[in-house]
């Protein structure tokens, strides 16, 4: 079985951090436009998985605010028991250098805090997991590389700070921070249709994920 922080951080990376590529979609839109995007996806890791949904509104491509929420399944080789977890996590980036022709590197700011309520009776027997709450700040990099009129590519990396409160409820309790690092890779295709593949790794757990979603541009 995990230990009680183990199946925290494992808790953030497929709860917070799972949809972090997909959070900035301002990179996405074009110049000046805004406009909104949905995505869904899912990312897994040893013995936890996750499936979640992301909708954000982008303003004038610079800035993007919307809230993901996920569904974790842990397995019983966990804490003895199958369990599960909801996470609700409002978001805002802010796209403070986008790629132009001469610079293909843009740069984003992002920031987002999540709230989670685990179920379990391995968890309640042993007094773990029970809610937690991570707040992460961090910064984004990516090239804006077309292969095709109809394809372009946005390799990234993603570094976060994230602080986080866990509640084991009997006797258990973890406040702690750790650095997380992500690499990405989104195909966005006819301008609206984007494929993110994704890897996280966050204290020494490491998860992969692959979201799916579309813009929908407005002015």
């Amino acid at each position: 079985m995990k230990n009680f922080v183990a199946c925290g951080l494992l808790a953030i990376l497929l709860g917070t951090l799972w949809a972090h590529p997909v959070l900035a979609q301002s990179r996405l839109f074009s110049t000046d436009q805004s406009g909104f995007s949905l995505a869904a996806g899912f990312s897994s890791a040893d013995d936890v998985s996750s499936i979640g949904a992301v909708i954000a509104v982008t303003a004038k491509a610079r800035f993007d605010f919307g809230i993901a929420v996920s569904r974790l399944s842990f397995d019983s080789s966990v804490v003895g028991t199958d369990g599960t977890g909801v996470e609700i996590r409002p978001f805002v980036t802010w796209a403070v250098v986008r790629p132009t022709a001469s610079r293909k590197l843009g740069v984003e700011l992002a920031a987002g805090y999540a709230k989670g309520v685990f179920h379990s009776d391995g968890f309640r027997t042993e007094g773990w997991l029970q809610g937690r709450d991570a707040l992460n700040v961090g910064a984004n990099f990516y090239f804006r590389l077309r292969s095709s009129p109809g394809l372009v590519i946005y390799p990234g990396f993603s570094v976060d700070y994230v602080k986080f409160d866990l509640d084991g409820g009997l006797s258990q309790a973890q406040d702690d921070d750790a650095t997380a690092y992500g690499l990405d890779l989104t195909f966005l295709m006819d301008e609206n249709v984007f494929i993110t593949p994704s890897y996280q790794s966050l204290g020494g757990e490491k998860s992969m994920g692959l979201s799916i979603g579309f813009l929908i541009p407005g002015t």
